[in-house]
């Protein structure tokens, strides 16, 4: 799954936001991690309300995962509106690793997939599920035009020199060429599932049916 991004990153932003020790109050909760040009709050981030560009490829510009940080510190704001956008969720996942001590999959693991009890829900899947996996696209065609378009030079990372694209079949891997870059795992993408357990997911945005969240959140 893409999108929506809500199965993986918002409900642990929630949980963090809903729990006694993490506040949505304005406390700059991302500048713990990183200094953007301005302050934000998870609240922020998680609707896209902190500036960011919607997007920013990573995989061309830096050579490390830890580097987007200070990519995202270089930045130019495009003002105090929303603008969906990966980089907010980026930032998400660093303060929710940073929080915890813990990647990302391991925080998903034990914030909503054990207490939800899904099995069909997980990042990276292996090789022997590849066939109830659907098939994405034949390399990175869209993106490698949009960075053309843009500008960037899209043969190589201009730090480590590799390739920045794909061109084989996408099938059993994340299609997001950042999250793909960085170790296939990001709180934007990444996450496999089906119909059924995505609903499981979803319900826990209502209040009515959430068992992870209390319901004011």
């Amino acid at each position: 799954m893409r999108s929506p991004f809500q199965a993986r990153t918002s409900p642990k932003s929630a949980t963090i936001a809903s729990s006694r020790t993490y506040s949505l109050s304005p406390s700059a909760v991302a500048k713990t991690l990183v200094s953007f040009g301005g302050e934000a709050t998870i609240l922020d981030l998680a609707t896209h309300f902190t500036g960011l560009p919607g997007w920013i490829p990573f995989y061309l510009l830096v050579g490390t995962r830890s580097e987007i940080l200070q990519e995202i510190a270089r930045t130019e704001l495009t003002g105090q509106t929303v603008v969906y956008g990966d980089p907010n969720f980026w930032l998400l996942t660093f303060i929710i690793e940073a929080l915890y001590g813990a990647q990302i999959t391991e925080m998903a693991r034990r914030l909503i997939f054990e207490p939800l009890e899904l099995k069909d829900t997980f990042y990276q899947p292996d090789a022997s599920l590849r066939r109830r996996v659907a098939a994405q696209e034949m390399g990175n065609a869209f993106e490698r035009r949009l960075c053309h378009d843009l500008g960037y030079d899209v043969f190589t990372n201009r730090v480590t020199g590799l390739p920045g694209f794909r061109d084989e079949l996408i099938w059993g891997e994340v299609h997001d060429q950042n999250a793909w870059f960085f170790g296939n795992v990001c709180g934007h993408a990444g996450l496999f599932s089906t119909a059924e357990e995505v609903l499981k997911i979803a319900l826990q945005f209502l209040p009515a049916s959430t068992t992870l969240l209390r319901p004011e959140t």
